[in-house]
């Protein structure tokens, strides 16, 4: 009995030529088994198992000559993706390989019929195989990379930013020491979302202030986990009123206090 003769979930998934059978053809696992059917007798099939490594190597180094053909059917000799054995061989229990792929969470891919016999042909249709599922892998974990690379930070909702278009300088100073305590407490609990989301708040409440109410710097003593950055959020907090009031005379008070305050915590106002 052939492999595929009953595939798993009775649906195949496919990516360029490669015929998933399990796994997520948008994020392969990095290893596969990969199956044919012998096209002079649909009842037997061989198999071979690809590797993706974590890193290139130059495998002409470390190989026996009898595989350099192979290496070379995959178009470079540094590479990270391999198979072997270079061409299927007969698998004497289908249904046991299947089950240990799943024990394993290895990928399964269908290669198609083939003449098995013909271990230089097959040798080749492997190579593309194995080329093709490096790419995929490789796609997927660039993916992965570029989304980590991105601040993990909560958008601010359009009926937030509407609200905050509506209100007046009074009401978002008072907006924003809300969220200022909010964030505070987030930080010491290491509540992540909720963090971010009173970070996100912050940033569009500040693009409706004046920059001289130093929006930047109250969010980044918030953010901060030195004891001595409350003063400072406090500090700024009530410069900010000051200058609502047009109380220029404690404004240039706070100002020094301030001054002196970061003075005590580096980073923060350089």
């Amino acid at each position: 009995m052939a492999i595929g003769a009953n595939r798993l979930h009775g649906t195949a998934y496919s990516i360029m030529t490669l015929n998933f059978e399990r796994g997520n053809p948008d994020k392969p696992v990095g290893h596969a088994v990969v199956y044919f059917n012998d096209a002079a007798d649909p009842r037997k099939a061989g198999i071979t198992y690809v590797m993706v490594l974590p890193l290139a190597i130059d495998v002409a180094k470390y190989v026996p000559p009898f595989l350099s053909g192979h290496i070379e059917a995959m178009g470079s000799s540094d590479v990270s993706g391999f198979a072997f054995p270079p061409a299927p061989e007969p698998v004497e229990d289908p249904n046991m390989m299947r089950k240990i792929v799943e024990l394993r969470g290895d990928d399964l891919i269908f290669g198609g019929s083939g003449n098995l016999s013909d271990a230089a042909s097959m040798m080749g249709r492997v190579g593309e195989i194995v080329s093709q599922y490096n790419e995929a892998y490789q796609q997927a974990m660039a993916r992965e990379q570029e989304r980590s690379s991105k601040p993990d930070r909560a958008a601010v909702s359009e009926v937030d930013e509407v609200m905050y278009d509506m209100m007046g300088e009074a009401d978002l100073l008072g907006e924003m020491s809300n969220l200022v305590g909010r964030l505070r407490y987030a930080s010491e609990g290491e509540d992540k979302a909720t963090i971010d989301e009173s970070a996100a708040r912050l940033r569009a409440i500040g693009r409706r202030l004046p920059e001289n109410r130093k929006m930047d710097r109250i969010l980044e003593a918030a953010l901060s986990d030195d004891d001595a950055s409350a003063e400072l959020i406090t500090l700024y907090v009530e410069r900010a009123y000051a200058l609502l009031r047009e109380d220029y005379r404690r404004v240039g008070s706070l100002d020094q206090q301030i001054a002196n305050s970061e003075q005590n915590l580096p980073g923060i106002g350089a």
